[in-house]
């Protein structure tokens, strides 16, 4: 099986999940009270830690949430560092609009995080205990999804269709036209 990671950005606490197959292998928000770019070096060290540590064969990154109000240049350049630190790394990584991961996890675009997490519990059996870990490992299941599409693309919308909802199939064509293959 696969081992994909999702990471769910933020300045005060960046959720990380990796799983191998089905499997939490490590779920974490990294939390910290660090201020400028101190705070985008211990970030960017510890998520390159986990990436050492386990070796996945895809992150997945939430996207920026352009709606956000406050922080958008320093949430930029955490974004940034990160993609940053994975393409030196030689690590395949995809974006991921917020309102995907949402509509993968719930149906719905627009739901409220802690909607996220009561159906990532109710779905998928997986509790968190913050609804940063919740999107990162939203994140990951949508990677090991994508995953099987690149194993073999033939009929993959069909096998879709048979182990996943018709919106998650939605977010997966979605993703799957936006990502060069």
């Amino acid at each position: 099986m696969f081992k994909t990671i999702g990471i769910d950005a933020s300045l005060t606490g960046t959720g990380v999940v990796a799983l191998d197959g089905d499997d939490i292998s490590w779920s974490q928000r990294i939390d910290t009270k660090l201020k400028g770019m101190e705070r985008l070096i211990f970030i960017e060290e510890r998520l390159k830690h986990i990436i050492k540590q386990f070796s996945p064969t895809l992150v997945l990154i939430e996207g920026y949430a352009f709606s956000a109000k406050g922080l958008s240049y320093q949430i930029g350049e955490l974004g940034g560092v990160i993609r940053m630190m994975l393409h030196k790394h030689e690590v395949r990584w995809i974006e991921i609009p917020p309102a995907q991961v949402k509509k993968f996890a719930t149906g719905k675009g627009n739901a409220q995080k802690d909607f996220v997490m009561l159906n990532v519990y109710k779905k998928w059996g997986a509790e968190f205990s913050s609804n940063d870990e919740a999107d990162a490992f939203v994140l990951a299941k949508i990677g090991q999804a994508l995953m099987e599409y690149d194993r073999d693309p033939r009929d993959i919308v069909q096998r879709w269709q048979k182990k996943y909802t018709q919106y998650q199939v939605e977010v997966l064509e979605e993703v799957k036209k936006k990502i060069d293959y």
